[in-house]
Formats: C-alpha cells, structure tokens, sequence
C-alpha cells in the first residue's frame, strides 16, 4: 500500500471497530437485565444442604430460560443488520476509493445515491489508461443482498440467531449453556446462592465479550463482501492480491503467518475474518502500485507499528494519550516507523524483530517470545533470514527452522 492507502486503510479499520463496538453497546443493557434476573432467580433457590429440591427448582427456572433470552436474541439480530445495511454503502464506496489510490489518482467523485433504484459508481478521474475506467452500477439489491450473506462462525445473521425458533438458535443455546455451566458446576462444588450468584455476574462480563466479538466480526465480514463486490467490477485493474495483518500489538498468532502473502487468485488466500474479532483483509494490488513498490523497495522502505509498553519511559515515537488494555492491564500506548532493507517488503517478522519486548509479549505470549529472543540474540544482530526463520519456529514449532536458525547464530559468533 502506498502512503494514502495506508491512511485510508488505517481509518477505515477503527470506523469498523468503532461500529462492532455501538452496536453490541445497545445490547449490552439487555444482557445486564436478563442475567441479573438469573442471578436473582438463583439467590432464591434452596441452599445447597437441600440439594435435590435446589436441582428441581433449576430444572424448572431452565424451562424459562430460552423464552427469556429471545426478545434480547431479536434484539441483536435487528440491531446488527440495521447497522450492516447502513454500513455496506459506505464500504462499497471505500473499496473504490482505495483502488483509485493505488493508481495516486483523486479519489472518484464516489458511490452516489440514485433515487430508489440503484447506487452508480462514477468514472475515476486520473491520468493513464486506468483514469477512465467504469464501473458498472451496482444496485440497491445487490447491496442488500451482502448484508443478508454476511457471516459470523460460519452461519448467516439469520441462522445464527433463528430468533422466531427459540430452540434451534445457535445464539440462544449458547448463552444458555453459559449459564448452566455455572449453575451446575456450583451444584457439584456445594456452592452458596450467593457464590453461584457472583459468577454468574462474572459470566455477564464474558456475555458482553461475545457480543462485541460476534458484532466485529458482522461487520468485518460484510465490508470484506462489500470490497470485493466493487473490486471484482474492477477486476480488469487488479494483477495481484495481499493478505494484510496490521503491525500492532493485537496481532494474533494465527494471523500473522499469513501477513504479506501474495496470490493471482484470491481465493488462493484465507478467507477473512479468519476468526472471531479479526481485523486482517485481503486487499487488492494493481499494476501501477506493483510497480511503484518495486521503485520503494529498491531505495528502501519504512513501516508503521503500534506498541505497547508497561512503562512509559520506554515509549517510543508518537505516545497515545490513551492506554491501551492488554490482558486486563493498562500499558502505554504509542506508533513509530521502522526501517525495511533495500530491495525488501516489511515482513511479521521485521515487527517482532524491532519492537519492544512488552509488545512481543503480547503478541507471541510469554514462552514464545522468550524463544524468539533466545534464538535471534545475537551481539552482533541476526541476520534478517534467520529472524524470519525464528518467527517461523515459534509459531509453527518447526523443528527444522529452528536448527537451521541456531547453525546460523553459531557460525556469526565464530
């Protein structure tokens, strides 16, 4: 990506994010209702010493359960889809506007409405043979039409939710299973009402956690389809396609291995969201951009990362006035570039290699950083192959690249 794309691309990540969050912000009052009522029905049961009659009283309250759930189920379901087909005009018009960078071309005068019937998509203004390209008119059907696919876990909205069959909404039955999880499981340790009570108001938090999850992962998912509706219009322009993973300290294990993959075919590529909460994308590349990187990389790149640091004297670069949490904890929060050698694109491996050691942490966990470090210490720096190398180890447990990567750091210390 060049320098508008990045900002394009950054800006419109924490639009989505910001989106996944109001939206399970809505529902949040519903679920603190309903579990309070659990939790208030639970403080009414027998004590443990009448245990049977306590089981028969839960059997019963069980019963109640789905029915209870279901109106905060519908809820959720209207909630999300509202916002999703609010959303995917916006996001249609996004994935024209980041192809018009790619080419440092003006942004198209955009995706504009056009009655009730349809939304057209104006021709790009631009220099070269791409600056007339048009782009045939996408309707308000098809746009509809995205957010009715839009997947969370593998299932539509709608067959998650089933919000007019209690029983077979995959949404419900879990919440429930939650809940009787921690009944039970304070049944069989002979728990107080009250002690039950009190996880249950632990579970609630982990409610609104799901919520939130399912919510980003919606929207993520609908803007991806809402991409790749508009890029496949302009599919004539696209040679290349890249899996994208940002170079921050939320970065997950089972993403970044794919970060800077490159494919004709997109579906060549995960799929994402490739998990709940992911923040990854498949972008497209063109033949301009192609060769405005190799231009880049031959006189050297640089690379935007985002850290984390428990202290604040080791911040480096541009310091958030806002913490960021990890784990629970409030760590200092800041972005700075980093060097990429000639001739080379940024890799993972070049982001774990050079930030700190907290955001590392919090990247590979505990154990793997420790193993990154050990095998890539080095007075005299590893070689960038060997980190690649190490990062590859600790990820995948490969036996191989770790002997390759340790013969490597020998032979330097000779």
């Amino acid at each position: 990506m060049n320098e508008q794309q990045a900002f394009k691309a950054i800006r419109n990540a924490i639009r989505l994010e910001n989106l996944g969050r109001d939206i399970a912000a809505k529902i949040t009052p519903e679920i603190l209702r309903i579990m309070k009522e659990v939790q208030t029905e639970v403080l009414g049961f027998p004590g443990p010493t009448e245990a049977i009659a306590r089981q028969i009283q839960y059997k019963q309250f069980e019963l109640r359960l789905a029915s209870l759930f279901q109106p905060m189920s519908r809820q959720f379901y209207q909630e999300l889809s509202a916002a999703l087909s609010a959303e995917v005009e916006t996001q249609v018009r996004w994935a024209q506007e980041f192809i018009n960078a790619a080419e440092k071309a003006p942004a198209s005068q955009a995706v504009a409405m056009a009655g009730q019937e349809g939304i057209g998509v104006l021709p790009a203004r631009g220099a070269g043979p791409v600056g007339q390209t048009f782009v045939p008119q996408i309707t308000r059907t098809q746009l509809l039409a995205l957010t009715d696919e839009t997947e969370v876990l593998g299932k539509r909205l709608i067959d998650l939710f089933e919000w007019q069959d209690v029983t077979d909404s995959p949404y419900i039955q879990g919440t429930i299973k939650k809940v009787d999880q921690v009944v039970k499981r304070g049944f069989l340790l002979s728990e107080t009402n009250e002690e039950i009570a009190r996880n249950l108001a632990v579970a609630t938090k982990g409610q609104i956690r799901d919520a939130r999850a399912i919510a980003r992962t919606a929207v993520m998912d609908m803007s991806q389809r809402a991409h790749e509706r508009m890029w496949d219009a302009n599919s004539d322009r696209i040679k290349m396609w890249e899996f994208d993973a940002t170079f921050d300290y939320r970065v997950c294990p089972q993403c970044y291995p794919y970060d800077g993959k490159r494919a004709k075919d997109r579906s060549d590529l995960p799929t994402v969201p490739v998990h709940p909460n992911c923040r990854c994308r498949v972008l497209p590349l063109t033949a301009t951009e192609l060769a405005l990187q190799k231009e880049e990389m031959a006189e050297g790149m640089q690379a935007s990362i985002v850290e984390v640091n428990k202290s604040p004297r080791n911040a480096k670069g541009r310091v958030y006035k806002t913490k960021a949490r990890v784990d629970g904890k409030k760590m200092t929060k800041s972005a700075r570039e980093i060097n990429i050698p000639k001739g080379q694109r940024p890799t993972m491996a070049d982001f774990i290699s050079e930030t700190t050691p907290d955001t590392r942490e919090a990247v590979l966990g505990k154990v793997r950083a420790r193993e990154f470090e050990y095998i890539t210490s080095d007075n005299r720096g590893p070689k960038r192959q060997d980190i690649q190398e190490a990062l590859r180890f600790v990820t995948n447990g490969d036996a191989a690249a770790f002997e390759k990567a340790q013969r490597a750091r020998r032979r330097r210390r000779k």
